[in-house]
């Protein structure tokens, strides 16, 4: 068994842009070795976050693009993530609910997941999932 390393966001925006060249290539080099199953990387959902608000603000990529650049990553199996498998929701959804953010996507596919029937806020744009109901303190 291999050890586990991190993953920063940085080799992902590499893989998924392109945007320099000899850094891009190193990074397809790794990604090659963890879909062959000779590396395992941990990341974080911050990673995962910062990923997409850098390819959104910085690149100006569009919402269905970074999900179809990123989730073929993210769904490698020497990829471990918490809550994995939450995230075709959380893009599903931030795609589908132009009004909210990433975050906001996120925390309404995970209060749903975890079977939480509210979420506390005065964003009235979580009112979005009839599964969680939105309480305005």
């Amino acid at each position: 068994m291999t050890d586990v390393v991190f993953l920063d966001t940085s080799v992902l925006v590499r893989v998924i842009t392109g945007d320099v060249p000899h850094l891009a290539e190193r990074s397809e080099r790794l990604i090659r070795e963890v879909a062959a199953g000779n590396l395992t990387v941990r990341l974080s959902d911050t990673v995962v976050f910062e990923t997409v608000h850098v390819l959104a603000t910085l690149y100006g990529s569009d919402r269905t693009w970074i999900r179809d650049s990123l989730m073929p990553l993210l769904n490698l199996s020497g990829m471990l993530l918490p809550d994995k498998d939450l995230y075709g929701e959380v893009f599903d959804r931030w795609i589908r609910e132009r009004s909210l953010s990433f975050a906001d996507s996120y925390h309404l596919s995970l209060a749903k997941s975890l079977g939480i029937t509210g979420i506390i806020s005065f964003d009235r744009k979580l009112n979005k999932e009839p599964a969680v109901r939105l309480v305005v303190p």
